[in-house]
């Protein structure tokens, strides 16, 4: 429910604001620039806002103050609140090491990525594959898609905290039927990615009824 009162100063509107045993959010209007720094450094509630109401986006915390719950949703800090920061560590034996011995580098090659993350994230998730070491990022409905090395991919898995996962492009064809479909996912070396005693998981997403063809009798 949404109340609406009027009031003739900024002293009373701060009093009817915060005279109550919930604070999730008032706002007051119009106002003048003078009066919205007052009204906002006085204000109890957790959301305090002039001149419009309900002005924000998932970067902006939610929450409330008082009868209104606690803690904060949405944005960066919130996410802070569902993470907990790990470190681990463990000594090589001398039997493990070999003097001279070098540690095999990650392939530097250029691959193709796409990380998948809520909807309305993805502009955080830019700026977090970017810290990774990803480039040529691109926005995407259902996450980020970006180029980038291995290295930079386990980066993202170690360290994203909005990723849901991190996806590696094989392969990219146009198929116009099942026939075609299923040839060029037969030309994929997949003797590269996966050992003789897995398997493998398969899945789709579109809307072309088309698309049916492609996983029926297979």
């Amino acid at each position: 429910m949404l109340s609406a009162i009027t009031f003739k100063t900024v002293d009373e509107a701060v009093e009817i604001a915060n005279d109550v045993i919930y604070g999730l959010a008032a706002a007051i209007w119009p106002v003048t620039s003078p009066l919205r720094i007052a009204w906002r450094a006085r204000c109890a509630p957790a959301r305090c806002m002039s001149n419009c109401y309900d002005a924000d986006d998932l970067t902006v915390p939610f929450g409330g103050f008082k009868q209104s719950g606690m803690g904060r949703d949405k944005s960066l800090h919130a996410l802070e609140k569902y993470t907990e920061l790990k470190t681990s560590g463990s000594t090589c034996p001398e039997s493990e090491s070999v003097a001279g011995a070098r540690t095999p580098a990650l392939s530097v090659q250029s691959l193709k990525f796409l990380a998948s993350a809520p909807r309305g994230f993805a502009d955080l998730l830019v700026r977090e594959l970017g810290a990774c070491g990803a480039v040529q990022l691109r926005e995407r409905s259902s996450g980020v898609a970006f180029t980038g090395t291995l290295e930079s991919a386990y980066r993202a898995c170690l360290w994203s905290r909005i990723a849901n996962r991190v996806y590696l492009e094989l392969a990219h064809f146009q198929a116009r039927d099942a026939d075609e479909f299923h040839a060029a996912v037969r030309r994929i070396d997949w003797a590269a990615h996966l050992g003789p005693g897995t398997t493998l998981a398969c899945d789709f997403s579109g809307r072309h009824p088309r698309l049916l063809t492609l996983t029926s009798g297979r």
